[in-house]
């Protein structure tokens, strides 16, 4: 596959190998959860025992909780994750030299970019699982200690946690399958955006899968290529250039709410968007964008490119 490929491909593939991978570990997670509840003890009838040394247990459950998490197959997941960060940052470095000779890559953008892939990290792993996992664990395990539930219907429970059932996702799933899909898409944009701008380029290819989830916003604009003029006016919610897909009450199905003319470039669709606005050359785009931006005010070619295109 191109460069190109490889860089707008992985935007869906990393998330998906991450939905993969969390998929297989659950059932695993179950049995953990399980192992660890066993500590607790129980009357003859098979409710838990209301009493202190049952809650003192928490914390040794919780303890061994996060000691697992963080070692074995979750902490290779994780550091898959990390990796997947880490290619697509080459995959976009590797995108501008190819196509422009040069990809200056500026302490800012560097270190925004790793700013982005350390916070997913730290969200999925250690205590950054607090509000996703933990928390819920523990709050389970009281609640049946505080009431004196029954040893099955707390186990019950830590299932709906773990791996969820036909209505609903294990909690882990839940919450980072967006995450992981929406942190990797925004990071990518950012950084490609920035070098863009650094080589002064004022064109994008609208540019992604098309998925099942795929909204009209971005089924509209798949494939076509923009100045970043017409861009900015999707971004302030003018509906006369954002077209069929406008819709009155989110502007289009999807967007997330403060998309603005600057923020449009790192925030592109919307909620779990994995298409890019790729900075690319004037001379790739189709003569008839071209007039269109010319006569809109909104490019100003040089000199060749005027003669490239006949303007």
């Amino acid at each position: 596959m191109s460069i190109l490929t490889d860089k707008i491909n992985a935007l869906s593939d990393i998330p998906d190998a991450w939905v993969e991978k969390i998929m297989k570990f659950q059932p695993k997670l179950l049995n953990e959860f399980n192992r660890l509840a066993a500590q607790l003890t129980t009357t003859s009838e098979g409710f838990i025992e209301m009493t202190a040394g049952n809650l003192t247990r928490i914390e040794t459950i919780m303890s061994e909780l996060k000691a697992y998490m963080t070692t074995g197959e979750y902490l290779e997941i994780v550091t898959e994750l990390n990796q997947g960060f880490l290619s697509q940052e080459a995959a976009t470095i590797a995108y501008f030299e190819s196509t422009f000779g040069s990809a200056p890559v500026t302490s800012f953008a560097s270190t925004l970019y790793n700013i982005g892939r350390v916070n997913m990290i730290e969200t999925v792993i250690g205590d950054g699982l607090n509000p996703i996992l933990y928390t819920s664990v523990r709050d389970t395990l009281l609640d049946g200690i505080a009431s004196g539930s029954s040893y099955s219907d707390l186990i019950d429970n830590l299932g709906l946690i773990s791996v969820g059932n036909e209505d609903i996702e294990g909690r882990l799933m839940r919450y980072s399958r967006q995450l992981v899909s929406d942190t990797l898409a925004t990071t990518d944009r950012q950084f490609t955006e920035i070098i863009g701008n650094e080589l002064g380029l004022q064109w994008y290819k609208y540019l992604g899968g098309r998925i099942k989830t795929t909204r009209c916003f971005c089924n509209e604009r798949n494939g076509n290529y923009y100045h970043r003029s017409e861009i900015e006016l999707w971004g302030d919610g003018v509906a006369q250039f954002i077209g069929q897909c406008f819709d009155s009450k989110y502007i289009w199905q999807g967007r997330f709410r403060g998309t603005n003319a600057e923020t449009i470039f790192s925030w592109v669709g919307g909620y779990n968007c994995q298409h890019s606005l790729l900075p690319t050359s004037e001379f790739d785009v189709p003569k008839e964008d071209i007039v269109k931006a010319y006569e809109n005010g909104w490019y100003k070619p040089s000199k060749t490119a005027k003669e490239h295109f006949g303007l």
